[in-house]
């Protein structure tokens, strides 16, 4: 299966969160978003593992300053 990768910007080092992250799309977009030099804050739904960010968008929660510093 051929990859596609969007043009390089002159944008790097970007703090970038992710939902759905552990999904089908999310489990894709979080190397090539990591190898581009970007800063990844995976967020899930269940409870997080290591470096996840576990929220709730029907509750409306996430840990105090889990986004700061995001872009």
């Amino acid at each position: 299966m051929e990859q596609f990768h969007a043009a390089p910007r002159n944008v790097s080092g970007m703090r970038i969160a992710v939902s759905g992250s552990s999904g089908l799309i999310g489990r894709a977009l979080l190397p090539v978003l990591s190898s581009s030099g970007h800063e990844v804050l995976p967020l899930v739904r269940r409870p997080a593992r290591n470096g996840e960010i576990s929220w709730s968008p029907v509750v409306g929660t996430i840990a105090d300053g889990a986004l700061d510093g995001g872009d």
